[in-house]
């Protein structure tokens, strides 16, 4: 069972997930898209995560939750695609360690190596018990120039629009909900 939250746009790598779908051929009824726009914020991507997440834990059941953190979503990421923060992150693994499933967390994407380090690092740590506040300082090391002008974990947001309206996400919900097998 695949939950992929991700952006979507005509010419845009890998050019697929522009529809709710629910997977081909053998993964038909086991792959659930949820395209969001430029500009997804951490409100907008909490708002669907919160809505869907949970429904399509009860109606899989799975064993196992792998989750790839991809941080090309992270608003300092050269693409400029999303503009989301490792709070959005955090808050979306706390969710899923909170399953008590077996989980494996795997790094992805992003192409900003001072930022998936910054989220990665929070991501480590919160799988390990911890949490680190957004607003720590980085650690004196040989890349520490790379972390300026704030040199701390925070992922500063851009000045950009979300192009998500609220009836946007209400509708991707709403699809995603009448996607899922029925629950009896």
């Amino acid at each position: 069972m695949t939950l992929s939250l991700h952006h979507y746009d005509c010419g845009f790598y890998p050019n697929s997930g522009g529809e709710i779908s629910e997977g081909r051929g053998n993964g038909a009824g086991y792959s659930v898209n949820v395209p969001l726009q430029r500009g997804t914020n951490d409100s907008s991507f909490i708002h669907v995560f919160s809505a869907v997440a949970n429904k399509v834990l009860t109606a899989f059941d799975p064993e196992v939750i792998v989750v790839q953190c991809g941080c090309d979503g992270l608003a300092g990421d050269p693409h400029k695609i999303f503009n989301l923060t490792s709070n959005v992150f955090a808050r979306s693994i706390k969710t899923v360690l909170g399953w008590e499933r077996p989980a494996l967390l795997l790094g992805g994407g992003g192409y900003s190596l001072p930022e998936c380090a910054r989220c990665w690092t929070r991501l480590t740590a919160i799988a390990c018990g911890y949490d680190i506040a957004p607003e720590a300082d980085v650690p004196e090391h040989v890349f520490l120039n790379e972390y300026a002008p704030g040199f701390d974990m925070l992922t500063d947001v851009m000045l950009i629009e979300d192009s998500n309206t609220n009836a946007y996400l209400d509708s991707i919900v709403q699809a995603v909900q009448a996607a899922l097998p029925n629950q009896s």
